[in-house]
């Protein structure tokens, strides 16, 4: 129980009045409250106190089990402590109090019927008034008093605890409210907003103060969002759920494109009178994600796993039809290395599946590393690469990685995905031809692989959502490049995955350049334990 707000200002001055007349009428030094916490076990010292300093008073509080005053609060009786005995758990409490006699009524809540017969009472502390003046003993006529006094003692605390139940109530729903994921907001029927939640001021862009009261139509600016409360309040509310892209302002100032399911839902009392709409934000992003990229994925195994399976059948099938002597050994040689390179892509790609599967269903990615050569890894990639589909006659491919560039500790398969899916994006984006650059470098302990291209570049609005789910930069001069926007936010994850970082550079028009940073061992990376 919350001892320093039981009771608003003008009930604590009200309060004090009748402490000092008790104090008064029993011709005691003070008078004071103290507060059961059933809970707890504890009885609690509230301001006011007659009689006594607030710091005095502030966090008073003793057992009640083995204390000279818990038979007011266990018994429903009175208690005259004339003497404070050894051994009590309170007496230490009130000494430090320095009170040296004292007498405690109960203090109670009574719930009477029409007939005034009590059928409910709860106690809810004690009323003691101490150090009768010149020494004396309390006695019955003292407690007599004092018993009447608890009566409206108890009237005053039922009007407070009352008030601060329900303002205690109104802040657990706000915060209720404020936690939920699901944006809430509240507009009377006269179209004056009531209530934003933190998730629908975040979907909306409305500020966290200065909305109350106002016309929704001023606090948010959503024209969609705008009709169909304006459709609600003219009394043809949209039966159905809508869904609505809004680009959201994140905390960190990062702007993400969020899909909502939006629904107008009328507030009724208990007597069925309408008190206005509430409109309700449900994100559903992530579950349009996973659909999406279902389909995406199913498109990947329905078509582009069908390509270079295509091609391996067809080898296989020329190299099985033909007689003996039909083709000599280097046709057949370089007929197995096509097989080879296609077998490869086709495993590529299904890696590429499984791992974009594993991070949807939040099992994340498993990585085994081991020293490997980087540059020839590299060249692996290059050579497949030249076999795809995005090389044209007018690209170039270089490596500029020394011979002697060092070992680092990584999994082998997760860095070639990575490649791959740089150097491919780097040719497919670079329809018009001209140099792709793979180097690397030693720096900041680690080290940096670069994939420079001489292509389309990316806005520069663009660069920061790069490795997003479905992230394509759209435009006339992309036209036909397809792609299912999860190549680069694959990329991260798995360059992430060797406690790494990966970050874009470009100038629209005149290329882009991905820049990948590696420790030389994962396993002694920040972060890493």
């Amino acid at each position: 129980m919350d001892i320093e707000g039981l009771q608003p200002p003008t009930d604590a001055n009200t309060l004090a009045r009748m402490l000092s007349r008790c104090a008064s009428l029993l011709q005691a030094r003070g008078c004071g409250v103290f507060i059961w916490d059933p809970d707890k076990g504890v009885l609690s010292a509230m301001r006011p106190f007659a009689g006594m300093e607030d710091a005095d008073v502030k966090g008073a509080e003793f057992p009640v089990g083995g204390s000279a005053m818990s038979a007011t609060v266990l018994d429903d009786r009175p208690v005259l402590l004339d003497e404070l005995s050894e051994g009590q758990t309170d007496t230490e409490t009130l000494r430090q109090l320095k009170i040296q006699n004292a007498a405690s009524v109960p203090l109670a809540l009574e719930r009477r019927d029409e007939e005034t017969d009590e059928v409910e009472r709860s106690i809810i502390g004690a009323l003691c008034a101490f150090d009768k003046y010149y020494g004396r003993p309390f006695d019955t006529e003292d407690v007599r008093l004092l018993a009447m006094m608890a009566k409206q003692v108890s009237a005053v605390l039922v009007t407070s605890q009352l008030y601060w139940r329900q303002i205690q109530k109104t802040k657990t729903q706000t915060a209720i409210l404020e936690s939920t994921s699901v944006g809430l907001m509240a507009v009377s029927n006269k179209g004056t907003v009531t209530q934003v939640n933190a998730a629908a001021r975040m979907a909306l862009g409305v500020q966290s103060q200065g909305w109350f009261g106002r016309p929704f139509d001023e606090v948010i600016d959503n024209q969609e969002i705008m009709g169909l409360i304006s459709k609600a309040l003219a009394g043809d509310p949209e039966e159905e759920p809508t869904e609505l892209q809004l680009v959201v302002q994140k905390p960190d100032e990062v702007q993400e494109d969020r899909i909502y399911r939006v629904q107008l839902d009328q507030i009724r009392t208990e007597d069925n009178q309408s008190m206005g709409w509430v409109i309700v934000l449900e994100n559903i992003t992530d579950i349009r994600s996973a659909e999406r990229m279902m389909a995406m994925l199913m498109d990947m195994v329905s078509h582009d796993l069908r390509t270079p399976l295509t091609s391996i059948r067809g080898f296989v099938a020329t190299l099985l039809q033909a007689g003996e002597g039909m083709f000599d050994w280097d046709t057949q040689t370089e007929f197995l290395q096509i097989v080879d390179t296609e077998a490869e892509r086709l495993g590529t790609m299904i890696d590429d599946f499984l791992n974009i599967a594993r991070i949807q269903n939040g099992r994340g990615l498993q990585f085994n590393y081991m020293p490997i050569d980087l540059k020839k890894i590299v060249e692996s990639v290059v050579r497949l690469q030249q076999q795809g589909s995005y090389m044209k006659h007018n690209h170039t491919l270089v490596v500029d990685i020394p011979d002697d560039f060092p070992s680092l500790n990584a999994d082998e398969g997760k860095m070639t995905q990575t490649l791959h899916n740089l150097v491919n994006n780097a040719l497919k984006y670079s329809p018009g031809g001209g140099e792709v650059r793979i180097s690397a470098r030693l720096v900041d302990g680690g080290v940096e692989l670069n994939v420079q291209d001489q292509g389309l570049g990316i806005p520069k609005d663009q660069l920061p959502r790069m490795f997003g789910q479905f992230m394509r930069v759209e435009g006339a001069d992309r036209a036909g490049i397809k792609g299912t926007g999860l190549g680069m936010w694959l990329t991260k994850h798995m360059v992430e995955g060797h406690h790494g970082r990966i970050w874009v550079t470009s100038e629209y028009g005149h290329g882009s350049c991905f820049h990948v940073w590696l420790p030389l061992d994962p396993n002694n990376a920040p972060g890493s334990g």
